[in-house]
């Protein structure tokens, strides 16, 4: 998808896309453009000027799956783990290679993200890693690398990514507050939605702060 970030927002965001912090953890190139080995953390902000609802929103994750109009669910176990340093910001990380993409979170193992056997964007439940994936899910390959809009940092999977909204008995899209929500998908895996709308996915450099403990 071809589209210009307006200069006001090229300047905002490039503001905030400094240097990428040092620690990442699990990406191969799925476009032209020369991946970055490691980057991270980084939340992700939806693009698509023809659709308002998407435009510069946040990507959120939630029950095992990634939104755009639903908030982060995020826990922290208490215990021994100081729950007050930790948020509930989507934030995410890479690693080239082997060309993955996961939560940034401090939970043992980490978590990993997956495209499902029908091309939902999902991740793993907290202590669940060695756990199976369903069949006919995998796992990328994902990428950040300089896209389409003004040259920011882009993230890149094996398909479009997909904005699908879920459907009342009437037809009509769900809400959440007087708003259209949406789950994410990539266009891979058996994707077969109907009334989607394709969308990039900036990657805005971020830190730690705000991070969650777990993602659930």
């Amino acid at each position: 998808m071809k589209t210009t970030i307006t200069t006001t927002f090229l300047a905002l965001l490039s503001a905030t896309m400094a240097a990428p912090a040092p620690q990442a953890s699990t990406t191969t190139t799925t476009t032209a453009a020369t991946p970055l080995p490691t980057y991270g953390p980084f939340t992700l902000t939806a693009i698509n000027h023809n659709n308002l609802n998407i435009q510069f929103a946040s990507v959120n994750a939630r029950d095992t799956r990634f939104w755009i109009g639903k908030t982060t669910h995020a826990g922290c176990p208490g215990g021994p783990y100081p729950c007050d340093i930790y948020g509930n910001k989507t934030t995410l990380q890479t690693q080239d290679p082997p060309a993955r993409l996961e939560m940034f979170g401090s939970v043992p193992a980490g978590q990993f993200v997956y495209i499902g056997p029908k091309g939902a964007l999902r991740f793993t439940e907290p202590h669940h890693e060695s756990d199976p994936l369903p069949a006919g899910s995998t796992l990328g390959p994902f990428t950040v690398e300089k896209g389409e809009n003004g040259g920011l940092l882009q993230l890149y999977g094996p398909g479009a990514f997909m904005a699908c909204t879920e459907k009342k008995a009437n037809g009509e899209p769900k809400e959440i507050d007087g708003k259209v929500f949406y789950q994410v998908y990539v266009d891979t895996n058996g994707f077969s939605k109907e009334g989607c709308v394709e969308f990039d996915m900036l990657a805005v450099n971020g830190t730690a702060a705000g991070a969650a403990f777990e993602y659930l």
